[in-house]
């Protein structure tokens, strides 16, 4: 049997298709990756201020010690608050320095005073936290 000729023209746009497929997927894409460079470090005569330091905390002030206060804490004290001691009452009287004391997880500083001696001979030994191991231990001061 005899295949008519004009099949030939037929049969190719068949297969053409098909074989361009395929040099299509095969084909590479090439891909450039750009690393842009680091910025350059300012000028060596340009000054940049450190930034300001944080506020003071909020001191609350108390005149007696709280009743609730913490005798052990991890966190140590902040540094001690400047105090206006007045005048001295009299020279039978001592300044006793304030203090941080800790209540429910917050401080307090509890004011200083004037506290009269005992008798002639006392000293007055100041009290404060101390640490002992990783936390903080506080002691009250005492006359000697």
């Amino acid at each position: 049997m005899r295949h008519p000729i004009w099949y030939l023209p037929l049969a190719a746009l068949v297969v053409l298709p098909l074989v361009s497929c395929n040099v299509t997927l095969s084909a590479r894409r090439e891909q450039r990756v750009v690393v842009a460079p680091p910025p350059p470090p300012p000028p060596s005569h340009v000054y940049v201020a450190p930034p300001p330091p944080p506020p003071p905390p909020k001191v609350i002030i108390v005149q007696q010690p709280p009743r609730d206060r913490v005798l052990f804490v991890n966190q140590a004290p902040p540094p001690p608050h400047k105090e206006d001691r007045g005048r001295n009452p009299g020279k039978d009287y001592v300044w006793v320095d304030g203090y941080w004391a800790n209540s429910g997880g917050k401080w307090v500083w509890v004011a200083g005073r004037w506290e009269k001696l005992p008798n002639k001979n006392a000293k007055w030994e100041v009290g404060g936290w101390v640490q002992v191991g990783g936390s903080y231990q506080y002691r009250d001061g005492r006359w000697r």
